[in-house]
């Protein structure tokens, strides 16, 4: 949306840490472990500091990741942000074992609000109160979005329109702001996790005093990213819903909630374990039981160990054990679903990138 009337970068892949974040800032790529490319690196961020570049960017957008504690706000005095984005934060968050509880997770996200200048803006998600009481500790504008009445931004009429190719399926809702309501119908971009992107990044816009036209042509040109809900066409007439990018309890849940939401003749997933929860890992992987069952998913593959919780979590309230089946690793699990999947299926694959899901994807996909 921004390079639309900027010049922009953003941080690629998950280059979210302190040397990811000066990679982006220079505009050069890892040195992997090769001593001379790291000189390279130093050099011409050395270079960046005696020469103005004229092309340099106008507007860095960079994700400033929290696996640890002070994670944010050491990044944050080196960047000195104008405004900060906080998109979600789950009942049982990422990279939550690091952390002495849910609250300090919370606590640590907020930094990135309060080293807003006042002339920034905070811009936070109205849907969960948690993250909208950040406003209390912010001396910037605060822009909230969501899906619900009240918030700055918010988004109505919510619906998707499924296609007989699911990759033609749309995705419709109204923006509204201000008394001011404008139609977005988005082909390929469905899901409600995609709609709360597209809300932020209304807000940004907003703030950078683009009216809602502009930000409505812009995004049109929206592309989903890769292994992020992507449909594709599978094997034997079925379709594949890749999200095997990485997996937290809220993104796995949001996750099965679109799975189910579209029409096919059996929903499965395919579900590996979700990495870095301690102590909240027990209750985590029950819930995504109770999520199956809700969603009221067909077929189960379960692989890693943590997902043993799952299938006992099914097992016990009723799922027929037939319709589980549990695997170390996902490549021992590709030849058992390879097998039983059928046309007109729509599998869902997901779980923490350590597990290797995406070769589930791969093996599955037409399209990879």
């Amino acid at each position: 949306m921004l390079k639309t009337k900027f010049r922009c970068r953003r941080n690629e892949a998950n280059y979210n840490t302190p040397i990811g974040v000066a990679i982006t800032i220079i505009g050069t790529t890892p040195g992997g472990n090769s001593l001379i490319s790291w000189i390279k690196n130093l050099i011409k961020g050395y270079m960046l500091i005696l020469k103005t570049d004229k092309n340099y960017p106008e507007i860095l957008i960079i994700e400033i990741g929290a696996d640890f504690p002070k994670d944010i706000s050491f990044i944050c005095n080196i960047l000195h942000p104008d405004v900060g984005v906080i998109t979600n934060i789950g009942d049982i968050p990422v990279h939550v074992q690091n952390f002495k509880n849910v609250e300090d997770v919370y606590e640590e996200k907020s930094e990135l609000i309060k080293c807003l200048p006042t002339t920034g803006a905070a811009i936070l998600n109205f849907d969960n109160k948690k993250i909208l009481n950040f406003k209390e500790v912010s001396n910037a504008r605060v822009i909230s979005y969501g899906f619900e009445e009240g918030a700055d931004i918010y988004a109505s009429d919510f619906k998707i329109i499924p296609n007989s190719d699911l990759r033609d399926s749309e995705m419709y809702y109204r923006i509204e702001y201000r008394g001011n309501s404008i139609p977005f119908q988005l082909k390929n971009i469905v899901g409600k996790s995609y709609a709360y992107a597209i809300l932020c990044a209304v807000c940004v816009g907003i703030y950078f005093d683009l009216n809602l036209v502009e930000i409505s042509n812009s995004l049109k040109q929206y592309k989903g990213v890769k292994s992020r809900i992507n449909l594709l066409r599978s094997i034997n007439n079925s379709w594949l819903i890749d999200d095997t990018y990485n997996a937290s309890p809220l993104a796995t849940l949001s996750a099965i909630d679109f799975l189910s939401s579209l029409p096919a003749k059996r929903h499965i997933l395919a579900f590996g374990d979700m990495r870095e929860l301690g102590k909240y890992s027990e209750l985590a992987h029950r819930q995504i039981g109770d999520a199956i069952l809700k969603n009221n998913i067909d077929l189960v593959f379960s692989i890693g160990t943590e997902t043993k919780l799952t299938d006992d979590q099914l097992i016990k309230n009723g799922f027929e054990q037939k319709n589980i089946h549990h695997f170390q690793n996902s490549k021992d699990a590709i030849k058992s679903i390879y097998s039983l999947i059928q046309p007109g299926d729509l599998i869902l694959v997901k779980g923490s990138h350590s597990l290797k899901m995406e070769e589930i994807s791969k093996a599955l996909a037409k399209s990879i």
